[in-house]
């Protein structure tokens, strides 16, 4: 009985592998080998305070990932436009960014936080799941969980999981997208970049997952298709 699961279980994994890469597979086909950015998931290291503003889209996870069963899979080199890079709140002005910083800086206990209140809410009275807790002591624990990350960041500085070698989440970085005046926007992992902006960091590694198209119609003027990365459109 016990081989038997086993089995199933391997099957099941296997499975899910094949539709991964098969959707890889369609994916780069279709959106980035016929695009104009090149190496998309090329990592780059920019300066924290530049991440000004969050998107509008920042809270719309479908705008910027495919999900397959529990997998966010970003959505990276597309180029899209319309309004999505205007009128985004200030990162600094984030619950969680005051969080860290009040608790860190200032000394103060998670509890009387803004950001402590408003999750538990969410928690305990509306029902939400919130980064995987579904009750106030997993949300606690993942608290402690922060602090820890805070320290490590502090005592050992910024690391990317490729640096890890963390192969499971090589993917998971900071993610901004590029505005149509090629501004910084921030996308995900808000924790890191909220770490990384009030130990005051001099550089950070991020993933680029949407450009706006009127900076990219611009910087085509400068860069021939083969030339054009994302580390080159950020320097542009």
């Amino acid at each position: 009985m016990i081989l038997l699961s086993f089995r199933r279980y391997l099957k099941s994994r296997l499975k899910h592998q094949i539709l991964l890469f098969n959707y890889y597979q369609l994916y780069l086909r279709g959106f980035l080998d016929a695009g104009i950015i090149k190496n998309p998931f090329e990592l780059v290291y920019v300066d924290p305070n530049k991440i000004k503003y969050c998107s509008i889209k920042s809270g719309n996870l479908d705008f910027y990932f495919f999900e397959i069963k529990s997998f966010k899979i970003p959505k990276v080199g597309l180029i899209k436009s319309g309004d999505w890079d205007k009128n985004g709140v200030r990162f600094n002005n984030l619950d969680i960014y005051l969080a860290i910083k009040e608790r860190f800086i200032d000394n103060i206990k998670w509890e009387e936080t803004s950001f402590y209140h408003r999750i538990k809410n969410q928690i305990e009275v509306q029902g939400k799941v919130k980064w995987g807790c579904s009750n106030l002591a997993a949300f606690e624990k993942r608290l402690l969980y922060l602090e820890e990350l805070f320290n490590d960041i502090k005592d050992n500085g910024y690391k990317s999981k490729r640096e890890s070698n963390d192969k499971r989440k090589w993917d998971d970085e900071i993610k901004v997208c590029v505005s149509r005046h090629g501004e910084l926007l921030f996308v995900d992992g808000r924790h890191r970049l909220a770490i990384a902006k009030i130990i005051e960091l001099d550089l950070v590694p991020v993933i680029v997952t949407i450009w706006h198209k009127d900076y990219i119609d611009s910087c085509k003027l400068k860069y021939s298709k083969k030339s054009i990365t994302p580390k080159s459109l950020l320097l542009y």
